[in-house]
């Protein structure tokens, strides 16, 4: 018979023997026993392994290697003693213990953690197997095995190690000397960091009562750890392309000020040349529209016509009056043919054509 106590099991001739069934998941298996009890679901005490059923999530990170390592040390048939702490059973009707295989006093539940497919997990009151698991998980992690591997793919740690790397080869590149095409280039694959970093960023810490809370809260932790080393590189070679992209934005919005400008000059001068074009073409339209005045008659090269001499009568008469009543014409460019009354020497012309007579 089994005589329980606090903390402990005693195990006697009449305790049943217990042999394996099959392994649900990395810590929890059905045995049957030679009471002919069938069916009994073991969960392991004190470890916690990721979920078969969280697979894509953080909490069913490495299940299947978890599943098979547990499969590898209790195959089907595998006979094994089972040892209860405080409580015999949890919530879900699932027998808790810390299991060995029969005459073997290796703890199962340490192995696993030993071998990083799980971590320790404290169900309160049972306190029984907690210190030698935590203690294999520490070596897990020293050796960085399992879920502690930094190289794990669906690990945080992972993730963090390629976000790093990333982050390094874009550190090293000149922003000054990609084209533009190059520089959106540049930022989307920053971009693309910070959302793989921030899928995981969503993840909080979860009861840890709960089955995969425990190695839930593992991945958060460690992806906590990798938040502290790559999110300040990754946000400062943000405002690094965020800043260049800025300017390169500003000196095209000068470029392209300048040019409006340059090309508001020249439409204002090609505006103002046909103006003045047009005022030209009026100025000769109007030009052409006056009358050209005759030209003037040439004048004599001796511009002053000679003055008649008044004829003085011989004897002792005096002058002649002039009997002319016709038209005269005094200077201009005939020549006097004739003197008025007054001595004025004058040209008689035909009061029609203005012709000399």
């Amino acid at each position: 018979m089994a005589v329980a106590g606090a903390g402990w099991t005693v195990i006697t001739d009449d305790t049943p023997e217990y042999s394996v069934e099959r392994v649900v998941d990395g810590d929890t298996i059905i045995v049957d026993n030679d009471a002919g009890e069938t069916g009994i679901r073991v969960r392991l005490l004190s470890v916690d392994t990721p979920e078969m059923d969280k697979t894509g999530s953080l909490e069913g990170c490495y299940a299947q290697e978890a599943t098979d390592y547990l499969t590898g040390l209790l195959p089907p048939g595998t006979a094994v003693e089972l040892e209860t702490d405080v409580e015999d059973t949890d919530r879900y009707g699932r027998m808790l213990a810390g299991v060995y295989v029969a005459g073997d006093d290796v703890l199962i539940n340490a192995e696993i953690a030993r071998g990083g497919y799980g971590v320790a997990a404290l169900y309160q009151p049972n306190e029984k197997f907690y210190p030698e698991v935590k203690a294999a998980e520490e070596q897990a992690q020293q050796a960085g095995v399992g879920i502690h591997d930094p190289a794990l793919g669906c690990s945080p740690a992972a993730s963090h190690e390629d976000a790093a790397a990333a982050l390094a080869a874009l550190a090293a590149v000149s922003l000054a000397s990609l084209s533009d095409d190059e520089l959106d280039d540049h930022r989307r694959s920053l971009t693309a960091i910070r959302d793989t970093l921030d899928q995981r960023a969503t993840a909080t810490p979860r009861d840890g009562q709960k089955d995969g809370a425990a190695v839930h809260n593992h991945f958060v932790r460690v992806n906590d750890e990798g938040e502290e080393d790559t999110r300040p590189v990754l946000e400062r070679l943000e405002r690094a392309a965020d800043e260049e992209n800025e300017q390169r934005r500003e000196k095209a919005a000068e470029e392209e000020r300048r040019r409006v400008e340059a090309e508001q000059r020249a439409e204002k001068r090609r505006v103002e040349q046909e103006q003045r074009q047009a005022a030209r073409e009026a100025e000769r339209a109007a030009g052409a529209a006056r009358p050209t005045p005759a030209p003037a008659p040439a004048q004599p090269r001796n511009s002053t016509p000679p003055q008649p001499t008044a004829q003085q009568p011989s004897g002792g008469g005096g002058p002649q009056p002039d009997t002319y009543t016709g038209c005269r014409a005094y200077g201009g460019s005939y020549p006097p043919n004739a003197v008025d009354t007054k001595g004025r020497p004058y040209t008689r012309i035909d009061c029609t054509t203005k012709t000399p007579i």
